[in-house]
């Protein structure tokens, strides 16, 4: 079961050197909040081909300016290869 695979502290410790900077935690949905995901149709509608994704407007620099101040952790419910491809 997953139970049994989760670990807790569930996630890693800050490093020492930002330990005192990053109070707090920011949690953030991957999906339909950082960016919007759109799946691609083929001609007859019956295979999916791979889709793209669009970047929410301002999302870099909301990033860039809260990870300063917080620790940004990114929560999505879909499967890790499409969380990486994107992350990455």
């Amino acid at each position: 079961m997953l139970r049994s695979q989760v670990k807790i502290p569930y996630l890693k410790p800050l490093p020492k050197s930002l330990e005192d900077l990053k109070l707090y935690t920011l949690v953030l949905d991957l999906d339909e909040t950082l960016i919007h995901f759109e799946a691609g149709k083929s001609n007859g509608g019956n295979e999916e081909e791979e889709g793209f994704y669009m970047i929410r407007p301002g999302c870099s620099k909301f990033l860039k300016d809260l990870s300063k101040l917080y620790e940004i952790v990114v929560f999505t419910a879909a499967m890790p290869d499409y969380a990486d491809w994107i992350l990455d």
